[in-house]
């Protein structure tokens, strides 16, 4: 299906530029036509008139005066009328004999016309018949011998059976035409560059932005945001350009932006990653710190174990020693008991450390797994 859509836009233009022209042709063509048909509608109209009046001056030299004398008188005006120059008037009868020819008095009583090239003589007979007129068209043989175009108007006279008729060539009215055509057909031949150089100017100033447009969007589609449109005018297509300027420059703009955004978040990251790091070296220095006091405490509470043995082996020796030192023995007692007690606190900050290096051991993981995390997403960016 035929869609103005699918065609391009100079051809459109092109077309249209067409169309103007062929329309151009096509009123010079009529408007010649029309002169031609009023130049011929003109000459009919003399030549009606100057028969009209001959026929008018017959009509009352027939009502005043004898046939004989009458018609020697028509005849006689007949010869002496011009009009134009040297146009004239011809008489002849209804069996096509001359009754009157002022330029060629020696066809007068001869019968005009044949079957082949004269056969106008015929029509002008048929067309006269019974006092009816007629206009007549035929080539005719000029005095210098040139063939030319001639139209005879042909009117009857019934009382007498006579035809008057007159011609005009057409000579001056294809000259007419002719200069007519030289002329207007210049000036639509002007005009035709004319439009014809509007034309391609108006259609390179609409299709060479929009090729501008289709370059700089295959160009953003490959992903170049540096192209800028060149602007050539102030019309709707310059402001376009413009616009499209404008929207890309924004764009880069926001992506310029967004890739900052980006590198400082790897910055950030970054850190993050190196304080995460150092508090994970951190914890384990302090999760071996606490493995070595624990150690320490075991060691410690094994060492209070072996003096608190020691000292009640020593206590069970000085009551059997002697009696008298029954109160040095209670002092014993209640040393070996403090001891005990000590060595419960021990065994108490013992268990609290402990749990000290469990958490410390789970914080290390925590930190581990967030440490992981940023180097991934540091090799992601």
């Amino acid at each position: 299906m035929f869609k103005l859509a699918d065609i391009a836009v100079n051809r459109k233009l092109a077309l249209q530029l067409i169309i103007a022209l062929t329309g151009a042709l096509i009123l010079l063509i009529i408007s010649v036509s029309a002169l031609k048909h009023n130049l011929m509608m003109e000459r009919e109209a003399r030549l009606n008139a100057v028969l009209s009046l001959a026929s008018s001056r017959i009509q009352a030299l027939s009502q005043s005066l004898p046939l004989e004398q009458a018609q020697q008188a028509a005849k006689d005006m007949l010869n002496d009328m011009r009009f134009d120059g040297d146009n004239y008037l011809f008489v002849i009868d209804e069996s096509r004999r001359v009754i009157v020819h002022p330029i060629k008095r020696e066809l007068v009583g001869q019968q005009m016309g044949n079957q082949g090239e004269e056969n106008y003589w015929y029509k002008m007979v048929e067309l006269g018949r019974d006092g009816k007129q007629g206009l007549v068209e035929y080539r005719w043989m000029t005095a210098n011998g040139k063939s030319a175009q001639k139209i005879s108007l042909v009117m009857g006279f019934k009382p007498w059976g006579w035809i008057l008729g007159s011609g005009m060539l057409l000579q001056d009215i294809e000259a007419t035409i002719w200069h007519e055509y030289l002329t207007m057909g210049g000036i639509t031949f002007v005009i035709i560059v004319l439009m014809a150089w509007l034309g391609y100017a108006i259609s390179r100033s609409i299709t060479r932005p929009l090729d501008d447009v289709n370059q700089a969007m295959l160009a953003i589609t490959k992903g170049d945001l540096t192209t800028q449109l060149k602007v050539y005018g102030k019309d709707e297509l310059g402001s376009l350009a413009r616009n499209i300027n404008q929207s890309i420059g924004s764009i880069r703009s926001t992506l310029q932006e967004a890739s900052h955004s980006a590198d400082h978040v790897a910055q950030a990251s970054a850190r993050i990653a190196s304080t995460a790091e150092e508090t994970n070296q951190a914890v384990n220095n302090q999760r071996d710190q606490l493995a070595q006091l624990a150690t320490a405490m075991n060691e410690m509470s094994a060492t209070i174990a072996d003096v608190a043995n020691n000292a009640e082996s020593t206590a069970k020796d000085t009551k059997e020693a002697t009696w008298e030192a029954g109160l040095g023995d209670q002092d014993v007692h209640a040393s070996v008991d403090g001891i005990h007690a000590l060595a419960k606190e021990v065994e108490q900050a013992t268990d609290q450390v402990n749990m000290l290096k469990e958490e410390v051991m789970q914080i290390s993981e925590v930190t581990s797994v967030i440490t992981r995390f940023q180097i991934k997403l540091t090799y992601s960016h």
